[in-house]
């Protein structure tokens, strides 16, 4: 049976991907930083073809701002979480869906959606849960014309508008 300590641990690392979601679909850097990192946070994109970052690189290239993408949302869900003994930290996994859409030059809309999963540690600060790392695993993109599917090796394919 689990302790009243890990259930409100459980809960309040569930809040955490809630505000993380709110912000970066805002844009919201302030909120990200004062409540969902760490000040060293690293973000490891690489299975996407995408760089290893610390939180102050990410803030200074806009990484979470959209990739140029003018309408872009986060779907979190299917947390996992897994304490390490010492209950002040856990490996957590969570199936992430990104709807995103591109506007091309008659004004048409293109909308793709990403899937993937984030790999984090979560370690609880004086000031609550935080992300301490993220690792994304690459899922699948839809959205290309014609309607085909397809499984990534880089992200950057994306931001190209998908042509190959």
């Amino acid at each position: 049976m689990m302790s009243r300590e890990e259930m409100c641990a459980r809960l309040d690392i569930t809040d955490l991907y809630a505000r993380y979601v709110h912000a970066v679909d805002k844009s919201d850097y302030a909120t990200l930083e004062q409540r969902v990192f760490v000040t060293d946070t690293s973000f490891d994109m690489s299975d996407a073809g995408g760089p290893v970052l610390s939180w102050t690189q990410v803030k200074e290239s806009d990484f979470m701002g959209g990739w140029g993408f003018q309408h872009f949302f986060h779907i979190t869900s299917n947390l996992q979480i897994d304490f390490e003994d010492d209950g002040n930290s856990a490996r957590t996994l969570s199936t992430t869906f990104n709807p995103w859409a591109t506007v091309d030059a008659e004004g048409g809309h293109r909308l793709y959606h990403v899937h993937g999963r984030y790999h984090d540690k979560v370690v609880h600060t004086a000031d609550g849960w935080r992300i301490a790392s993220r690792r994304w695993e690459n899922g699948w993109v839809s959205g290309w014309p014609a309607g085909e599917f397809r499984v990534l090796s880089d992200m950057t394919e994306l931001s190209a508008g998908g042509s190959r």
